[in-house]
């Protein structure tokens, strides 16, 4: 019996919608686990927690010649911990 290969060019945004909840729940874990996406990254607005965060992580980046060697150290343990991927 002869083999056949088929290719299907399906649209990003078709598939997505079509997908139920479930399903998209599946990928969107597939995607952290991959490191295509963070664990609860969103769209949405940032809350004021997320705000002020993001303004001491601005702020530590742009003085950061201005950190102890024993500062930086502590914030690359904490990246490694909380990152899905290697940085």
């Amino acid at each position: 019996m002869p083999d056949f290969e088929t290719w299907v060019d399906v649209d990003v945004d078709d598939f997505y919608h079509e997908c139920n909840d479930r399903e998209k729940r599946e990928l969107a874990k597939m995607l952290i686990e991959d490191g295509f996406a963070l664990p609860g990254s969103s769209s949405k607005e940032p809350s004021d927690s997320e705000e002020e965060l993001n303004h001491h992580l601005a702020k530590i980046s742009e003085f950061r010649l201005l950190l102890t060697g024993e500062e930086e150290e502590t914030l690359k343990k904490i990246a490694n911990r909380v990152c899905l991927y290697p940085l």
